[in-house]
């Protein structure tokens, strides 16, 4: 019975997947407002269909411009987020050429970054710095890779730099913490985190089966107190702060400390309730 409900959702996901591409696609042809709605409302869909449950804590940063500095684990982080909020994904170039998942990013206006090529980085700058511009939420990974699940990696602050040079400094950071927390409503034991973390080598196709069958699975999310470049002290400063928040964040969370103390529960996606 596990089976064929993982094989008819990951059907679904699939179907809805290439029905938003096709609309996306018409919506950037047409320069429409909708081709920033419509991934959001896609990725709301997502996690409903994947049983993913997400918790927001924290205040909301509906508005933009700003940049959101956050751990990775899988790209169902991607998924949790975008369902949260209309945002902008800032990831590496290889993300791109990526089957399936690369045409998903493309069309959700991600912007890629080639940390080899000068003028590549600089390219990824100036559309940094446009999305920015037009008040919009701009997400990094500051690791440069995903982890396990159950750690942060060190943050590059290289990639808060690039953040920083097209904002001209003055953008406000706001570190956010993701974390796999529970799973058929139950705490998520450690050994079980990397199930819904997508790192290393591992196949795509044997990690979606397992996602599939799962089961109800609960994210949160985090967000932490906005912080300053200038007040921090610079780049190098302002990442080693916000990469020990958002760990701090994540051990709080894995362990169940602090919940009811880091901001207000505004809301539940994947069954059927509203943030």
């Amino acid at each position: 019975m596990r089976n064929i409900s993982a094989s008819l959702r990951l059907a679904g996901f699939v179907l809805v997947s290439l029905i938003a591409m096709l609309l996306q696609a018409v919506a950037l042809a047409l320069r429409s407002q909708a081709s920033r709605r419509i991934p959001h409302h896609y990725f709301r869909l997502v996690a409903r269909i994947l049983r993913m449950r997400v918790t927001l804590e924290g205040a909301r940063p509906t508005n933009g411009p700003a940049l959101i500095a956050a751990n990775h684990a899988s790209w169902l982080d991607i998924v949790a987020f975008s369902a949260l909020l209309p945002v902008v994904f800032v990831a590496k170039q290889e993300v791109a050429s990526w089957p399936f998942f690369g045409t998903l990013s493309k069309l959700g206006q991600t912007i890629f970054i080639n940390r080899e090529s000068r003028h590549a980085t600089g390219r990824a700058k100036n559309q940094m710095k446009e999305a920015l511009a037009e008040g919009r939420l701009v997400i990094l990974f500051p690791e440069g890779t995903s982890s396990d699940g159950n750690r942060v990696l060190p943050f590059r602050s290289s990639l808060v730099g690039a953040a920083e040079e097209a904002s001209g400094g003055g953008m406000p950071v706001i570190p956010a913490t993701i974390a796999y927390c529970g799973l058929h409503g139950l705490p998520l034991p450690r050994s079980m985190r990397p199930r819904f973390a997508w790192f290393g080598d591992m196949p795509l196709v044997a990690h979606l089966w397992g996602v599939g069958k799962s089961g109800p699975f609960d994210v949160v999310i985090r967000f932490h107190e906005a912080l300053d470049m200038e007040k921090e002290g610079g780049r190098k400063a302002l990442t080693r702060k916000a990469e020990a928040t958002v760990r701090a964040g994540l051990q709080s969370l894995l362990t169940g400390r602090e919940r009811s103390a880091n901001g207000s529960h505004t809301g539940q996606i994947a069954l059927g309730t509203e943030p």
